[in-house]
């Protein structure tokens, strides 16, 4: 076609119109891609405070795992120490235990003359020796003796162990109770790693259409101004 053909056709109204009908596309496309933007902004400080929100609760549960790991390893070593000295209380009572009845064993084998000197160190005679004990008598007297001084060095121990043991109880008890307060910690870090992924999800999807919206604006922007070019160029060219 030639040029004066396409000034036939062109007339000043035919262009007026096209650059009118171009410019409410692209202001229309403008206004709308804007709004578009408007919002995808608005999501993507949305999940920029979010994101600022996870890595705040990030960081103080993290905090609490050190203590409570703090808590739990230094209970540990409490455990470790209390059950070494239940096991050695416990062991020294058997030991106990056997002498007692060695020394119980004894006894039946020893004179009465043995167990009445025996007798008179554990308790010295202060007054005078009037009465008469047999031999049975002075043996058995004996005999109680080493077993009442033995019950009594075994209910000591056995309390003292009995103590620790309760000691013993409570702190495997709290810590227990610790555990279960770091178990909670983590299931929160699950849950917060979950919101951190879903906030990078918004943040990756809200890049993703303002890249598609600027890209829609910059095409709408380039239409507009190629039919500018060419109009000014046809116009120059048929004047």
């Amino acid at each position: 076609m030639k040029i004066q053909d396409i000034k036939k056709y062109l007339t000043k109204n035919t262009a007026i119109v096209m650059l009118t009908t171009l410019l409410g596309i692209a202001v229309y496309g403008g206004f709308n891609i804007s709004s578009k933007l408007a919002d995808t902004k608005s999501e993507l400080k949305a999940s920029k405070v979010m994101y600022s929100l996870v890595e705040k609760e990030k960081l103080r549960l993290d905090s609490l795992v050190l203590v409570y790991n703090k808590s739990v390893k230094e209970r540990d070593e409490i455990i470790l120490l209390k059950d070494k000295k239940i096991k050695q209380q416990a062991q020294s009572i058997g030991i106990l235990q056997d002498s007692i009845k060695k020394s119980l064993n004894n006894v039946t084998n020893v004179s009465a003359d043995s167990s009445y000197n025996y007798i008179c160190l554990r308790v010295k005679p202060t007054a005078e020796l009037k009465y008469r004990l047999d031999s049975i008598q002075i043996k058995d007297i004996h005999f109680n003796y080493l077993e009442r001084d033995g019950l009594i060095l075994v209910n000591t121990k056995l309390i003292s162990l009995n103590t620790n043991l309760q000691q013993l109880s409570y702190i495997k008890d709290n810590q227990i109770e610790e555990l279960k307060l770091l178990n909670n910690v983590y299931v929160s870090k699950e849950a917060i790693y979950r919101k951190e992924n879903a906030a990078y999800q918004i943040e990756i999807k809200g890049l993703n259409k303002a890249v598609k919206q600027q890209k829609f604006l910059k095409t709408v922007s380039n239409g507009v101004l190629l039919g500018l070019t060419g109009y000014i160029i046809i116009n120059t060219i048929t004047h």
